[in-house]
């Protein structure tokens, strides 16, 4: 069966997306996972361990990646412009989800500052910092050492919780306060002048070979690779759309699982 190339995307590169993608599914999984134990259905301890890495691990590759592109679009000539729609869309996005979370689950757990909150902010402090490797650098790991220390302190007040001075009293279900998770920002802009080469390769997914000389295996590696990008191209409409989709299935799970009263 022969494959129609995909249409190109300008400055787009392939590999980002495809990283983007597996960032997608990782984060589709926990919170499938977290719906799952707030529903009483599922015993997992996600706040320790091999989980609670797990979740942090996909939110810095997200903001890393984040990073990159940002860099990538700065050193294709992107300006202010570029960068003020970006962070109304993000902007928007993040108020939406602000808004559903606090009528659904109280302002004690709604989410304050997550990630596309965290993006949108970042991407104002860091657009000056995206053509600069060595002083993104040394930002992020300045950004890093000091959120990790302030992470151990805990604060009476709930005012600057997004900077990184965690209140006691408010317990979020995605909180990335700009300390220390700016510093991801920083490393992804750092790393892009020593992996820029990638994008020399086109953007395009190549015409698939006949399947008799393709083969099976090939033809999967192509089907997924494509998959992951369509992922990581639609990543901030997925990540709208899925949890309340999530949500909603697992309380329609939980009524049909619990037994009756």
């Amino acid at each position: 069966m022969s494959t129609k190339s995909v249409k190109p995307r300008k400055n787009r590169l392939p590999l980002i997306d495809q990283l983007r993608g597996l960032a997608v599914i990782g984060m589709v999984l926990f919170h499938a996972l977290y719906m799952l134990v707030m529903q009483g259905l599922l015993v997992l301890d996600l706040w320790s361990g091999f989980w609670w890495w797990f979740a942090r691990g996909v939110a810095a590759l997200f903001v890393l990646l984040a990073g990159w592109s940002m860099s990538a679009k700065k050193q294709n000539g992107s300006d202010w412009r570029f960068i003020t729609r970006r962070v109304g869309i993000l902007g928007a996005a993040a108020l939406l989800v602000s808004l559903v979370t606090i009528i659904a689950f109280g302002p004690q757990y709604f989410v304050f500052f997550g990630v596309l909150h965290l993006l949108a902010v970042g991407s104002i402090v860091g657009w000056p910092l995206a053509n600069h490797s060595r002083t993104a650098l040394f930002t992020g790991l300045a950004v890093l050492v000091l959120g990790l220390w302030l992470g151990s302190l805990r604060f009476d007040f709930v005012w600057l919780a997004w900077l990184g001075l965690r209140s006691s009293k408010l317990r979020p279900m995605d909180y990335l306060p700009l300390l220390p998770w700016f510093a991801w920002l920083c490393f992804g802009m750092a790393a892009y002048p020593y992996t820029r080469l990638l994008a020399a390769k086109p953007s395009t997914v190549q015409q698939a070979a006949p399947a008799s000389k393709a083969g099976p295996g090939r033809a999967t590696a192509t089907a997924a690779k494509r998959c992951l990008e369509w992922l990581g191209q639609h990543s901030l409409l997925i990540y709208l759309v899925h949890l309340p989709l999530l949500y909603g299935l697992s309380l329609l799970l939980a009524a049909l699982l619990r037994p009756p009263a």
